[in-house]
């Protein structure tokens, strides 16, 4: 486990392992579906940010936000609008990354 001290640490070669490790099958589908593995994949910036941030915020309605908050008080890390969004674009990446 990563916590969030570690994180803060070293944030640059962290983060994706940092917010990788709350990332689920959920949260790969999730953002699979509302934003799309084709958006993705048409993506020009390496942290998704010419995608909308509004899009993000909409899909991270549909988190589990209780477990996902037990989950980083666990780290040392809660619950906030930019660290949901953080791990949607964590699992993106992984969409990506893994799609063929």
């Amino acid at each position: 486990m990563i916590t969030r001290t570690d994180y803060l640490q070293n944030p640059k070669e962290l983060h994706n392992d940092y917010w990788g490790q709350f990332v689920t099958d959920y949260e790969r589908e999730l953002v699979a579906f509302k934003i799309g593995i084709d958006k993705l994949r048409a993506s020009k910036d390496p942290h998704f940010n010419d995608i909308p941030l509004h899009k993000w915020d909409y899909v991270a309605r549909y988190l589990h936000r209780k477990e996902l908050a037990e989950k980083l008080q666990k780290c040392g890390d809660f619950l906030t609008d930019g660290g949901m969004v953080c791990l949607l674009k964590v699992a993106a990446r992984q969409l990506i990354e893994t799609a063929h």
